[in-house]
């Protein structure tokens, strides 16, 4: 529902516990927020209008998962504050939340089906909401104001699946639909209306810049929305206002790091801009 921006973490090449920030309905470079309690990849986040959680991550060097949990206050600046600990370690999750719960849904360390929530005003351990389909690392979450949906992801293979919670109750996630293609360890955003996934991997070794959309009140196949500029691996969530969806840096195409920041118009169609 705001209009600010956060991206937390990364590897570029070494790994980062830098935060950086945007106001989401203009353009323009990001700045700097604050910082993680550590550096770290691959975490994710849920967020209300005030409150930003950060969740899990992976260091390599031995390779090491995190169940972490730590909060920042959006319209300030500055560094982390404890939140408390999912109920297991994992990266490559998906994150998303309504306006009292935050959701961390599958990831990896070996691949996990377990959807943790959170009270985001409250601090403290995460609890067991259900459970997805199957144990996917890479699927990614988007959000209206009492759906939580789950793009994707890889179990034994990359899926094209779409899933979905009511995030008000719990239990298992149930089925949406599908997106055209088979995709993992990409991006995606909503406002209450739209949801907008895609890009990642489709297979091993390749990868895609197709960008997908859903109207989320309803069940069904995604359609196409446009391409990204470039195709944005590892990034997580985008950030969205009610009106722009914005994606951060990430790998790029050909596997190098890439700072470059696109967005879209989320209930229009078309290619990304930078």
């Amino acid at each position: 529902g705001g209009t600010r921006g956060l991206f937390g973490g990364g590897e570029a090449p070494s790994l980062q516990d830098r935060i950086d920030f945007v106001n989401v309905d203009t353009t323009g470079n990001a700045a700097d927020f604050g910082d993680l309690s550590f550096a770290r990849r691959n975490l994710r986040s849920m967020s209300d209008r005030t409150r930003m959680i950060f969740t899990g991550g992976y260091t390599s060097g031995p390779a090491t998962f995190y169940n972490t949990l730590e909060f920042v206050t959006m319209a300030s600046q500055g560094d982390v504050t404890d939140f408390g600990d999912l109920t297991i370690a994992r990266s490559r999750h998906g994150g998303f939340s309504s306006s009292t719960r935050g959701f961390a849904a599958g990831g990896y360390d070996p691949n996990k089906d377990v959807i943790d929530f959170v009270t985001i005003q409250s601090t403290g351990n995460a609890l067991d909401f259900g459970d997805m389909s199957s144990a996917r690392l890479g699927n990614r979450g988007a959000q209206s104001k009492t759906r939580g949906l789950m793009f994707g992801g890889k179990d034994s293979e990359t899926r094209n699946i779409i899933e979905y919670i009511t995030m008000s109750s719990t239990g298992n996630a149930a089925d949406f639909g599908d997106l055209s293609n088979d995709s993992s360890q990409g991006t995606a955003g909503s406002n209450a209306i739209r949801a907008i996934a895609g890009s990642g991997y489709i297979s091993p070794g390749t990868s895609t810049t197709l960008m997908q959309f859903v109207t989320i009140a309803t069940l069904g196949n995604a359609f196409d929305f446009g391409d990204l500029a470039q195709n944005h691996i590892e990034c997580g969530e985008g950030a969205c206002s009610p009106i722009r969806i914005v994606i951060p840096g990430s790998f790029s195409s050909n596997n190098s790091p890439s700072d470059t920041i696109e967005y879209q118009q989320i209930m229009t169609t078309g290619d990304f801009i930078d």
